[in-house]
């Protein structure tokens, strides 16, 4: 004869509660960056609705719980992972107000470089010294970047500024040119993948050793997500 459950045994465990989108915002926001975080939320809460279009597609709590279901992605696939840590404010002044040659030249370089993120081609004779526009014959896809003498000059300087100051000002110059590139070039770019959302970002080769310089036209148009 079967024994009747007892008390303990007929209350059955309900199921966790799912994490409200505050609490998951929250936790998300200790792991990444605060300056990855500005960058990519903005991306993620974007629900793909035309700008022309006074309606959202999606009401504000699905707009939410997709931004924060792509922030996860963006932690699960390590992406926060792949930066180093950026230099504090205080340190940034020996690029921001050089007083050195080679951060001199480093900065002066780098303001030469004209926005072509976004643009067709309609790029001066001048700012064709910096930056080239490329059309796929057959596919139509469009693409542009820094030349390759102009990344070798930001590179040569990126090696001089090293011999110069050392590894800890040789970090702020990387992150001064991998920051305008992503203003002038590419930046991070997502895309829906097959299960989740993936992140990338070009201009992510500046905060490494050794950078490789584009020989040929790669870069495509991509739309933010």
């Amino acid at each position: 004869m079967s024994k009747s459950p007892t008390k303990s045994q007929s209350k059955a465990k309900p199921p966790p509660r799912p994490e409200s989108l505050v609490h998951m915002e929250q936790r998300l926001k200790k792991t990444i960056p605060s300056w990855l975080w500005d960058a990519c939320i903005p991306i993620a809460e974007d629900d793909n609705t035309d700008s022309d279009c006074i309606y959202s597609t999606t009401t504000s709590s699905e707009n939410k719980r997709m931004a924060m279901k792509r922030m996860q992605d963006l932690v699960n696939e390590g992406f926060h992972q792949k930066y180093p840590d950026r230099p504090e404010e205080k340190d940034i002044k020996v690029y921001s107000e050089p007083t050195s040659e080679s951060m001199k030249v480093l900065k002066e370089l780098l303001d030469t470089s004209p926005v072509a993120k976004g643009r067709l081609d309609d790029f001066t004779d001048a700012e064709r010294q910096y930056v080239y526009f490329h059309q796929d014959m057959f596919s139509g896809s469009q693409s542009w970047g820094w030349t390759s003498d102009y990344e070798q000059k930001i590179k040569d300087t990126l090696d001089v500024v090293k011999e110069e100051h050392g590894e800890k000002e040789l970090t702020v110059a990387r992150w001064a040119v991998r920051d305008r590139c992503a203003e002038c070039i590419s930046g991070i770019t997502v895309y829906d993948g097959v299960h989740s959302y993936q992140w990338s970002d070009e201009s992510i080769k500046w905060l490494r050793d050794n950078p490789p310089i584009e020989r040929n036209p790669g870069r495509k148009l991509v739309k933010l997500q």
